[in-house]
Formats: C-alpha cells, sequence, structure tokens
C-alpha cells in the first residue's frame, strides 16, 4: 500500500510539473501562431504597400513626359516603357514580390508571369479599381492576380506633375509564400515549445525523483515508528535539504530518536518498577510472617499471664488460710504443734507457687523483651515500606512525565503519532494509579508505625510492671522463707510460739496485701496482653492489605513491560 501512494504521489508530482507546461506551451503556440499570422500579414501587407510606393517614386524619376498607351504599349513622354519589365522582373527576383504597372485597369507592366506570359492586357478586379482609381489604397491577404492567390497592395499612379489619377501601381507575393513563412516560424514556436517542455519535464523528473526519496525515507521511518521498531537506520535522502521537504525528513529523524530515548527511558523505569513492587512484596511476605510469629508471641503472653493471674489468686487464698492460722495459734497455744506442721505444709506449698509464679515471670519478662524486639523490626519494615513507597511515588512522577513528553511528541507527529498518544496516555493513567497506590501505602504505614509505636511503648510498660512484680515476688519469697525460719524456731522454741505468732501474723499481714497488689497486676498484666493481642491482629490485617496493594502495583508494573515490549528499541 505505500509502495503504491508512493508511485502515485511522484507520478502526481510529475504530471503536476508536466501537465501546466504542456497546457502553457501549446497555447503558447496557439496564441503566438495566431499573433504572428496577424503581424505577418500586416507587416507583409505594410511591406509591400512601401514597395509599391517605392516603385511609384522609382517610375515618376524615371518619367521624361505623360504617360499614355498607344496600341496596347505604355509611353513616357516617346518612350516606349516596356523596358521596365526587366527592371520589374530584378525587382521580383531581389525582393521576391510581383509588381505591375496599370493604365486604367488595365496591366501595361508587369513582372507576373502566368505559364512564362505575361498578362499584358488584362484588367483588375472591379472592387480594386473602384478603390484605388478613386484615389484610395486596396490591401488584400487572398486576390487572384493572374490565376494565383496572392497578397496584394495597390495604390495610384499620378500623371507627372498633377493630381491626375491614370493608373495604379501593384505589389504583391504569392499567397502560398507568407503561408509557408507563417508556417515555418508556428513550427519553430512549436518545437521551441517542445524543447522547453522536454527541459522542463527533465527537471521535473529529476525534482520528482529526489522529493520521492525524501518522502519515501520519511514514510518509511514512520512506518518503522507504527511498527514500534527504533532499531532502523534514519532516513538519509533529503535531510540536506534546505526547504519544507528537508524540514519534514529532519523532523521524522528527530522524533525517532525522541522517541526512541522516550520509551528506552520508559522500559528502564518500567524494569526498576517491576523490581521494586517484587521487592516490596518480598518485604510485605516477610512482614507478614513476622507478624504472624508476633501474635502468637502475644497470645502466648496472654496465655502465661491469665495463668499468672490463677496462680496469684491461689496464693492470696494460700495467705488467708496462713493468716487464719495465725488467728488460731493466738487463740489456742495448745494447738500450736498441729499448727505448726500445718503452717509448714502450707508454707512449702506457697514456696512452691512463688517459684513458679517468679519462673513465669522471669518467661514473661523473656517474652516482653522478644516482643519489644520484634516491634521495633515492625517499625524499621515500616520506615523500609515508606522509603519504598516514596520510590514509587516518585517513578510514577517520572513515568508521568515521560508520559507527558510522549503525548507532546505524538501530537506533533500528527496522525503516524496517534497510536503512540493513546499508548502514552495508558502509560499516564497505570503512572496516576501507582501514585495513588503510593499515597495509599504510605497512609496504611504511618497508622502502623503509630500503632507500632503505641504498642511498643505498651508492651515497655508492661516490661517494667514486671520488673516490679519480679521484684515483689522475691520479697515475698524472702518472707517466705522467713516464715519458715520462724516455724523451725516455733517448734523448737515453744516458749517463744506467741512472740513468733505475732511476727508471722505481722508478715502474713504484709504478705497478703503484697499478694493482693500481685494480682490486681497479674489482671492488668492479662488484660494488657489481650489489647496488645487485638493490636497485632489490627497490624496483621493493615499487612495484608499492604499485600493486597503489592499486589496490585506489581500487576501494574508487568501490564507496563507488556505494553512497552511492543517498542523495540537500540
Amino acid at each position: 500500500m505505500i509502495k503504491k501512494y508512493k508511485s502515485s504521489f511522484k507520478v502526481r508530482l510529475m504530471t503536476l510539473a508536466i501537465l501546466p507546461v504542456f497546457v502553457i506551451a501549446v497555447a503558447l503556440a496557439i496564441v503566438v501562431a495566431l499573433r504572428m499570422n496577424s503581424t505577418m500579414s500586416e507587416e507583409t501587407e505594410s511591406q509591400l504597400k512601401s514597395s509599391a510606393y517605392a516603385l511609384r517614386e522609382s517610375i515618376e524619376e524615371l518619367s521624361t513626359g505623360e504617360f499614355t498607351v498607344n496600341e496596347g504599349i505604355m509611353y513616357m513622354g516617346d518612350t516606349d516603357m516596356s523596358y521596365l519589365n526587366e527592371m520589374l522582373d530584378e525587382f521580383t527576383a531581389d525582393s521576391g514580390m510581383y509588381a505591375t504597372i496599370f493604365y486604367g485597369d488595365t496591366r501595361m507592366l508587369t513582372s507576373v508571369k502566368n505559364n512564362g506570359e505575361r498578362p499584358i492586357g488584362t484588367t483588375a478586379a472591379s472592387e480594386v479599381t473602384g478603390k484605388v482609381l478613386a484615389g484610395g489604397e486596396f490591401t488584400s491577404l487572398s486576390t487572384a492576380v493572374a490565376g494565383i492567390d496572392c497578397v496584394v497592395a495597390y495604390i495610384p499612379l499620378y500623371q507627372k506633375g498633377t493630381n491626375e489619377i491614370i493608373g495604379m501601381v501593384f505589389t504583391g507575393i504569392p499567397r502560398e509564400k507568407l503561408t509557408s513563412a507563417i508556417r515555418s516560424a508556428v513550427v519553430s514556436v512549436i518545437l521551441v515549445a517542445l524543447l522547453l517542455t522536454v527541459v522542463i519535464t527533465v527537471i521535473a523528473v529529476l525534482i520528482a525523483n529526489s522529493m520521492n526519496k525524501a518522502i519515501t525515507g520519511a514514510s518509511r521511518v514512520c512506518g518503522d515508528l507504527a511498527d514500534g521498531d527504533f532499531t532502523k537506520d534514519k532516513a538519509e535522502a533529503g535531510q540536506n535539504r534546505e526547504d519544507e521537504l528537508g524540514s519534514m525528513v529532519k523532523a521524522v529523524n528527530s522524533l525517532k530518536d525522541k522517541f526512541d530515548e522516550t520509551i528506552s527511558g520508559v522500559k528502564g523505569n518500567v524494569d526498576i518498577l517491576s523490581g521494586h513492587a517484587a521487592e516490596l512484596d518480598k518485604a510485605v511476605n516477610e512482614e507478614t510472617e513476622s507478624m504472624n510469629n508476633l501474635s502468637n508471641a502475644v497470645e502466648e503472653i496472654a496465655n502465661g499471664a491469665t495463668t499468672q493471674a490463677e496462680e496469684v489468686t491461689s496464693a492470696a487464698a494460700n495467705v488467708a488460710d496462713i493468716v487464719t492460722n495465725m488467728d488460731m495459734i493466738n487463740e489456742s497455744v495448745s494447738t500450736t504443734n498441729e499448727c505448726t506442721k500445718e503452717m509448714t505444709e502450707d508454707a512449702q506449698a506457697v514456696v512452691k507457687d512463688f517459684d513458679v509464679l517468679i519462673a513465669d515471670t522471669m518467661k514473661s519478662i523473656e517474652k516482653l523483651n522478644d516482643i519489644t524486639a520484634k516491634m521495633k523490626t515492625v517499625a524499621g519494615a515500616v520506615e523500609d515500606v515508606n522509603t519504598a513507597a516514596a520510590e514509587i511515588n516518585e517513578i510514577a512522577s517520572q513515568t508521568n512525565l515521560l508520559s507527558l513528553n510522549a503525548s507532546i511528541e505524538a501530537a506533533r507527529a500528527g496522525e503516524a503519532g496517534r497510536g503512540f498518544a493513546v499508548v502514552a496516555g495508558e502509560i499516564s493513567n497505570l503512572a496516576s494509579q501507582s501514585d495513588e497506590a503510593a499515597v495509599k501505602i504510605k497512609s496504611i504505614m504511618s497508622n502502623l508505625k503509630e500503632e507500632t509505636t503505641g504498642a511498643v511503648t505498651m508492651v515497655s510498660e508492661m516490661s517494667d510492671i514486671m520488673d516490679r512484680q519480679d521484684s515483689t515476688s522475691k520479697k515475698s519469697q524472702e518472707s517466705l522463707n522467713k516464715l519458715m525460719e520462724a516455724i523451725d524456731r516455733t517448734k523448737d522454741n515453744v516458749g517463744n510460739v506467741k512472740n513468733g505468732a505475732d511476727a508471722v501474723q505481722k508478715l502474713c499481714s504484709g504478705l497478703n496485701d503484697s499478694v493482693n497488689n500481685l494480682s490486681a497486676i497479674s489482671e492488668e498484666n492479662a488484660a494488657s496482653a489481650q489489647e496488645t493481642s487485638a493490636s497485632i491482629m489490627q497490624v496483621t490485617n493493615v499487612v495484608n492489605d499492604i499485600q493486597v496493594m503489592s499486589n496490585d502495583l506489581k500487576s501494574v508494573a508487568d501490564t507496563l513491560a507488556e505494553l512497552t515490549a511492543y517498542f523495540k528499541v537500540s
């Protein structure tokens, strides 16, 4: 299709250049032929009249008397004028014109010959004599003279020294001679017109070939651009021209370079976008796994805190029993020994419970430390996601700018750049979607960061509480150890039972308050652990949302890669 268009354009261009020249040449030939016919006819008539006047003057100068005719012979005074026939023959030989002297309307002297004979004594046509003998002049482009069609001029012949018209002077040439001269002039004009047409045709062919090469090269480059192939060479023909075709070829080559540069940049950025999308997807997957581990750890802490609260409640009940037993010791010294045994057993149970409590507290502190470290890791991951989102935002801005430049160049390309303008619009839309996704990711990451910071603070506070709980537990353990020593001393010294019982009662009262405080702290720890677990679930949901967005971003990058894969760049 393109080749057919090129040939058609070349033919049309040559036709456009040659046809007007041909028409002008034909019209010029016709006009020149008509004009030359008129001009040469008028010039011939003028020359004939001038020759007739010159001939009349020559005869008048030769005249030695009046003109007369006797027995068909014309005399000039006493001189026979027949000898003038030879002079008229010389005039005809020199000028190519016939000449005749009329006396009245009759031919007396002439160079006209018909079959070798002079038509002496013949008369002129009445239309000639009627006008010339009346003092006028007669010219004609076609008048029969002795059977010959001639161009003629007749003027009056005067009697010497008077105004009396006694005859006519004729000059003329054969009509065929004028026609031949006009024909030769017209043929010359036609030959010049044809030569001009040939020269202009050759010039038109050369110009058309030059223009066709430039247009063919530009068309080939435009076809390569339409096929998305930027690896072909630029158009060479016509780029050194200083006219509009040269500007077109230069513009097409410049457009190819701009498209090549733009598409290369877009493809490079798409590769970067795809790489970042893959890295973001990997980071989100790792973050999801970390959040799942953190959620499990917090759930274990919540379960441990609940168990701890139950154990503390049990310890509080045991301490209450101790207080009751101490009251019984005060009421009845006689049952001291039995009560001492029960107290010993209960104290041992309490010691075991406190050992378990202290061990659980240490585990809780270790879990909280792990949670704190993981929450800090989450905070660091959030910062990494924010950084990746900022890079995505920058890439989207660059892609949007590249799309704008491509749209401008496509608009300059006109019809040839319409397909690429659609691609540039799609790239712009994808860049806008990427930018919106990046903004949404940053918003989600900001919320996640706030939640993570709150959780870190909460876990830190819980760690401080657990530290205080550990300190309190150790103090309670020391009190129980003292209680055991008091019981041992009670066994050894019943006499000091009352004093020991009072001391134990005081210690038990303090222990009861500590256990009640510890119980309250344990319940608060359990509630905090449940709240932390809920926060972790919320963070996990946010990370899942980020993972969905990451998948969407990767899909956008894949779509961009598919769109730009159509273009081949060097």
